[in-house]
C-alpha cells in the first residue's frame, strides 16, 4: 500500500507544480524567451529556441511533454495543451 501513497504523492506534486507554472504562463505577457524558460521548468528539459508558443497553454503534468526541433520553428497554440512529442 505505501508504494502505491507515494506514487500518488509524486503524481500530485507534478500535477501542482504544472498547475502553478501554467497558471504563471497564462496569467501575464511574456517575452517568447520568457515562455522557454517556463516551458523549460515545466518540462524539466531544456526548450530550444526555435519554438514559439502562444498561451493559453494547459496540461495534466508537463514532464511528459518535449518541444523542438523538426526541420523548422515548432508552433503550438495550446488552447488545449500538447501532449505530444514535437522533438
Amino acid at each position: 500500500m505505501r508504494a502505491g501513497t507515494d506514487v500518488m504523492r509524486y503524481s500530485d506534486g507534478l500535477s501542482n507544480e504544472a498547475m502553478k507554472l501554467t497558471t504563471k504562463l497564462n496569467n501575464s505577457y511574456h517575452t517568447p524567451e520568457e515562455i522557454r524558460e517556463i516551458l523549460s521548468e515545466l518540462t524539466g528539459k531544456e526548450v530550444d529556441e526555435t519554438v514559439s508558443l502562444f498561451p493559453p497553454f494547459y496540461t495534466d503534468c508537463g514532464k511528459n511533454i518535449s518541444f523542438g526541433r523538426r526541420g523548422g520553428d515548432e508552433r503550438c497554440t495550446g488552447k488545449y495543451g500538447c501532449g505530444w512529442n514535437a522533438g
